[in-house]
């Protein structure tokens, strides 16, 4: 397998009801210290409906860009549906690292996310 097309430290910014959580405000320090070593770039990944207005936040945390996936589908946190969307975007962009906090919906999102792209998993 090339790993070559695989670049940059993401971050899934969990949100509850439109507010971003701070364990992804505290997981975006963690992957730009990790950014200094690696020399990639650390990107957030923000889900939910009506939250594009919160990339701003997470940029101002460190996030050097923000993949906004905007849905009414997204709303709440619905396994499925956060799992798809997540899925093709990691799909899409390919980070060499992806970061979820160890919370309920980072603890039942990783895994799912892990199987689909046949990839390794570490928690906690």
């Amino acid at each position: 397998m090339d790993f070559s097309d695989y670049k940059d430290i993401y971050v899934f910014a969990e949100q509850r009801d439109g507010e971003i959580q701070p364990v992804a405000l505290e997981l975006i320090g963690k992957a730009k210290e990790l950014s200094k070593v690696t020399d990639e770039k650390v990107v957030a990944i923000l889900a939910g409906c009506g939250i594009a207005d919160k990339a701003q936040t997470l940029v101002a945390y460190g996030a050097d860009k923000v993949v906004v996936i905007d849905a009414p589908e997204l709303k709440d946190y619905v396994t499925e549906q956060y799992t798809q969307a997540v899925f093709q975007a990691v799909n899409a962009f390919k980070p060499s690292i992806l970061m979820y906090g160890a919370t309920t919906i980072g603890r039942d999102l990783a895994p799912r996310i892990a199987a689909r792209l046949g990839t390794g998993l570490t928690a906690d």
